[in-house]
């Protein structure tokens, strides 16, 4: 086991080998690099638990800190990166057993520590029972003295996982973090560094952004511009950098996702052919009311559970977010067994559903084509708009339907302020009747494609989507937002 560890943390033996690690090496190579300020603190101990999508970049993030910590004079071997699907942990023993191997050979005769550990466990959620482990280390006294770092892919095996080590954590509040495409705002800050975006607001109240308009004013032209571009490449930085050195994103990445999508569902025990009946028909409810009876009556699957189960996990392994229906626009809540609307995380998953639903051999082709048509377009803005608005504001962010005609598209109602009722109305003409549902339930904020100004007496404020965005404080790493 101490080859491994040798062979997974090469700056053992020489410090600087660290600058050839291949995430790093990737990173500095990067047209376009994205260096978040990293999170952790390493002074006591603690366990962190690092959450997000497969190809998002949590391995970078661990490798940063790596080098950081050597910058700052740390001994190299009191540092450990295990990747452990690399090295072939399975099962909560063999996560042990590694761990005491380590901590062993690093401990004095003593049993005293000569300076503080750290532990990087990189997608530790594919051993079953981690936390278990973890439990038992730590109240063995063997983490003592030690910082830990466990990151996965599935949100609720590593959220569930870190609240099953009550009072063993350590201290901080802000111990469950989570790395996501960037948002709106920070692809605006790396692909146009220059461009001085006015502060985020706090909140989405219309007078305080009717408040801001002369401040947008020099920014605007731009940010449609660059809007465009994030509707088709999205927030995942492989897909950014595709597109900034060759025009477009590769064939290769979305395959990348794609493959990290299916390998989720197998090593779950989920069947790939039930994976792709809900593709398929996710495909074309993008956006749309749905309920689980339905997804079982338009696919092979039969069983409204096993429809449930197989959507459940495409938002656990952060492919898709579900928005649920609240029955009383005054008192906003979630209606847990009503209708549901399904959005995706980010444009290029987006596109990737479709392209894969379509078997389309160049999804960058498709979605340039997709983009391109008005009610397609006009469905991948909602779902842009309502995964900013939970990033930003947290998970109560519902939909409203009054009777089968009308529809407020997002209901925005963290606790303890006033819900903002938000629709979505991308396109370049706009009138009185636009804004005649959100105007009839009291009033809030029309998202356009460019138009911006008052509707409805007043009661309405138009601004464009773009904007709306740019001025929303939705950071890729975060605390954890659910």
């Amino acid at each position: 086991m101490l080859d491994q560890f040798a062979r997974q943390n090469r700056w053992w033996g020489d410090r600087a080998d660290i600058r050839r690690d291949r995430h790093l090496v990737r990173l500095r190579e990067s047209r376009l690099a994205w260096r978040p300020d990293l999170p952790f603190a390493f002074e006591q101990d603690a366990v962190y638990t690092l959450r997000g999508p497969r190809q998002v970049g949590k391995s970078t993030v661990l490798k940063r800190q790596v080098n950081a910590l050597l910058l700052a004079d740390w001994p190299a071997r009191k540092l450990l990166y295990l990747d452990v699907e690399l090295a072939g942990l399975e099962r909560s023993r063999d996560l042990v057993a590694a761990l005491r191997a380590y901590l062993d050979s690093e401990r004095s005769t003593g049993g005293q520590t000569e300076a503080r550990l750290t532990i990087f466990l990189d997608e530790v959620t594919r051993v079953e029972h981690w936390a278990g482990a973890l439990r038992g280390l730590i109240d063995n006294d063997e983490l003592r003295g030690t910082t830990v770092v466990a990151t996965g892919s599935h949100t609720r095996d590593l959220r569930e996982g870190g609240e099953r080590l009550p009072g063993r954590r350590g201290g901080g509040s802000e111990l469950d973090l989570e790395l996501l495409p960037l948002s709106f705002r920070e692809y605006v800050a790396l692909l146009d560094p220059a461009l001085a975006l006015p502060p985020p607001v706090a909140s989405l109240q219309r007078d305080d952004l009717r408040a801001g308009r002369r401040d947008r004013d020099t920014v605007r032209p731009r940010l449609g511009a660059l809007f465009e571009r994030y509707l088709a490449t999205g927030g995942f930085l492989t897909g950014i950098n595709d597109e900034a050195a060759s025009g477009g994103v590769r064939a290769e990445t979305f395959q990348a996702h794609r493959e990290a999508i299916v390998g989720g569902f197998t090593r779950a025990g989920l069947r790939e052919a039930y994976l792709r009946e809900v593709i398929n028909w996710l495909a074309s409810h993008l956006g749309q009311e749905f309920d689980y009876r339905g997804i079982a009556a338009d696919t092979d699957i039969g069983s409204k559970d096993t429809a449930r189960s197989y959507l459940d996990h495409l938002t656990a392994t952060y492919v898709a977010h579900v928005f649920l229906r609240t029955p009383d626009l005054h008192k906003p809540s979630p209606g847990f067994r009503g209708p549901k609307k399904v959005h995706t995380l980010d444009p290029l998953l987006w596109h990737l559903i479709r392209g894969w639903a379509a078997n389309d051999p160049d999804p960058w082709l498709a979605s340039l084509a997709a983009i391109a048509r008005p009610d397609d377009i006009g469905h991948l803005v909602e779902s842009v708009v309502g995964v900013h608005f939970r990033r930003a504001f947290g998970d109560r962010v519902f939909y409203w339907r009054p009777d089968q005609r009308r529809e407020i598209d997002f209901v925005v109602a963290p606790p303890r302020e006033v819900a903002v009722c938000v629709e979505v109305k991308y396109q370049a003409r706009i009138d009185q009747r636009d804004a005649r549902t959100i105007s009839d339930t009291g009033g809030g904020l029309l998202l356009t494609s460019a138009w911006e100004g008052d509707l409805g007496g007043g009661a309405v404020y138009a601004l464009p989507t773009a904007e709306a965005l740019a001025l929303l404080d939705a950071p890729s790493l975060a605390p954890s937002r659910l």
